[in-house]
């Protein structure tokens, strides 16, 4: 009886160390996406952490959080209901004029 006891409180403790121990760190992860990224309708900056600033050019601008998933970028605002989410057409590249760029829902960004 004691083992069964035992083994139910030591289960979900190597279960949350197994998940907390496979999680990857925002800015080592996804430090292409770290910066300062310009396009005609927006601005959206990303630093370490995950934490980002949106700017749609005369309508709005937010500080909030990004969570970047295969091909998502997905923008929550602080303590607003905002969110903008981006499809990841073209990951961070450089084009043949050495500027570094990024396409989000099939609209140029450049790092600035």
């Amino acid at each position: 009886m004691k083992t069964k006891k035992k083994s139910l409180f030591f289960i979900p403790i190597v279960i949350f160390l197994l998940f907390a121990g496979c999680q990857k760190d925002f800015d080592t992860f996804y430090y292409e996406y770290i910066g300062f990224w310009d396009s005609e309708k927006f601005v959206l900056e990303i630093w370490s952490g995950g934490e980002a600033y949106l700017l749609k050019r005369g309508r709005y601008e937010y500080y909030g959080w990004v969570d970047i998933n295969r091909n998502r970028i997905k923008f929550q605002a602080n303590g607003d209901d905002f969110t903008k989410r981006f499809t990841i057409n073209q990951a961070p590249s450089i084009d043949e004029f050495g500027v570094v760029f990024m396409e989000l829902d099939r609209k140029r960004f450049t790092l600035q």
